[in-house]
């Protein structure tokens, strides 16, 4: 009869222990109604919404004051479309205020600014920096 060996557990995997996941540092997602009344409108999931805000193609400033606007392309070759998530970052948590999808190709508007896209990098790269220094 033979047994099957344990492997041994890695330490930064399920029992809490080692450097923090990604998954961890993200902000939570704060749904409202109307982004969920929209997303049922335009056939869109919660995973979709999710998969937009990890790797837009394109990021611009939203309409509403404070906002971003996240874009990634969709559709065919025949009838692309873009799908649209506009959010509003507070400080424990990321709201998506509404999502929606765009027949075609929409112009570019005002792309989020240069200045405003390095100040975050900055932040992220402190925050990695931070986090590192606390488990040593």
């Amino acid at each position: 009869m033979a047994f099957a060996l344990k492997k041994p557990r890695r330490p930064d995997t399920k029992s809490g222990v080692g450097a923090p996941t990604e998954a961890s540092r993200q902000k939570s997602l704060h749904w409202t109604h109307h982004s969920r009344n929209k997303m049922r409108y335009y056939r869109l999931s919660e995973a979709r919404v999710k998969r937009v805000l990890r790797a837009p193609l394109r990021v611009e400033e939203g309409i509403v004051p404070k906002t971003v606007a996240y874009m990634q392309m969709a559709g065919s070759i025949k009838h692309p479309s873009e799908i649209w998530a506009m959010v509003f970052d507070e400080p424990q948590r990321r709201k998506v205020i509404t999502a929606w999808r765009y027949p075609g190709k929409s112009p570019v508007r005002n792309p989020v600014p240069f200045a405003i896209l390095q100040e975050v990098s900055e932040f992220l790269r402190a925050d990695e920096n931070d986090s590192a220094s606390a488990e040593a």
